[in-house]
C-alpha cells in the first residue's frame, strides 16, 4: 500500500498524523474550521468551564451541536460574536 503524495510530499492527517488521501480531504480556511470547546477556550484564553456555562446561559458565541455530546464552534461565528461583544468606554 502506497502513501498518498502531492509534489513528492506525503499528505498526513493534521490530528492523527496518519497518511491521507489528498483528494478526499476538503481544504478548510481558518474561518471555516470548526473548533471544539477546549480549542476555542484555549484560543480565547478562557476556561472550558466558561464555555460550558456560556452555552447553558445562551450568552456565549453561537455553537453547533453535532450529536449528543459533540459541540463545535465556527471561527467565523466566534469572530462576529467577539465584534458584537465589544464595549467602548469613555474617559472622564
Amino acid at each position: 500500500m502506497s502513501t498518498p503524495e502531492i509534489d513528492g510530499k506525503t499528505e498526513q492527517h493534521p490530528t492523527t498524523g496518519n497518511p491521507t488521501n489528498p483528494r478526499s480531504i476538503e481544504r478548510f480556511s481558518d474561518d471555516d474550521r470548526l473548533l471544539t470547546s477546549k480549542e476555542l477556550a484555549n484560543r480565547l484564553g478562557l476556561s472550558d468551564h466558561f464555555m460550558r456555562k456560556s452555552r447553558m446561559g445562551r450568552c456565549g458565541p453561537p455553537f453547533l451541536r453535532l450529536g449528543r455530546n459533540a459541540v463545535r464552534y465556527s471561527w467565523a461565528d466566534v469572530q462576529h460574536w467577539l465584534s458584537t461583544s465589544r464595549v467602548e468606554t469613555t474617559a472622564r
